[in-house]
């Protein structure tokens, strides 16, 4: 595993990623979507948070905001997350919140 300075395991994401995720899981449970809808609104979030994605899957409280996202997420969707983890994968299957949003 990387040494700490390297290590995105238990790295807090910062505010606005917060926020920015749960927004968009109460904009999520306020409206209707149908399926090319939804997949076109997932498809812009994880677009939004790429770059951030290996923090976001091991913070405390935006894991539960990815986990509410891929509730009903089209097999595209996570296929394209995980494929974005996969120079980090084995950190964040390592990681209990982390391995949970890969289960």
């Amino acid at each position: 595993m990387a040494d700490d300075d390297k290590s995105i395991v238990r790295r807090r994401t910062d505010e606005e990623t917060r926020n920015y995720l749960r927004e968009t899981v109460e904009t999520r449970g306020n409206r209707e979507f149908d399926a090319e809808e939804y997949f076109l609104f997932l498809r812009n979030v994880f677009r939004e948070i790429k770059s951030r994605l290996p923090n976001v899957v091991c913070d405390a409280i935006c894991t539960r905001h990815v986990d509410a996202l891929f509730e009903q997420a089209p097999a595209a969707i996570v296929i394209a997350v995980l494929d974005g983890l996969s120079g980090v994968f084995d950190q964040i299957a390592f990681d209990s919140r982390g391995s949970h949003v890969i289960e």
